[in-house]
């Protein structure tokens, strides 16, 4: 049985090294430009509002928004934008009102 030689793995560190560098400019250009291709435009089915909240919104005008087919669009920036003005309870620590304490009830723990 051979010995591994300290030589051959220095040889693959070699191989790698060069690979890696052949491979680096190529790497950096398709990630420079994954964000070039999103789409302009969240429709109800990719929102990161979830469907029901995003046609709701756009219904209600709290999300200027346009349908072309039956997508229901609404531009990247303006979600952001509204992402931001609104921030969600979660996010902010608070929490949220239960609606049983106006009526004096509590839940029962399961």
């Amino acid at each position: 049985m051979a010995k591994p030689n300290r030589l051959d793995a220095d040889g693959k560190d070699d191989v790698l090294r060069s690979l890696a560098q052949a491979l680096t400019p190529y790497l950096r250009q398709t990630l420079a430009s994954a964000d070039a291709n999103e789409p302009e435009y969240y429709h109800q089915n990719n929102s990161p509002l979830g469907r029901r909240r995003h046609l709701a919104l756009v219904r209600s005008g709290a999300l200027s928004g346009r349908k072309v087919g039956k997508r229901v669009l609404v531009a990247r920036q303006d979600m952001r934008a509204f992402l931001e003005e609104h921030p969600s309870a979660e996010a902010s620590g608070t929490k949220t009102a239960d609606p049983l304490d106006d009526w004096g009830l509590t839940r029962r723990r399961r």
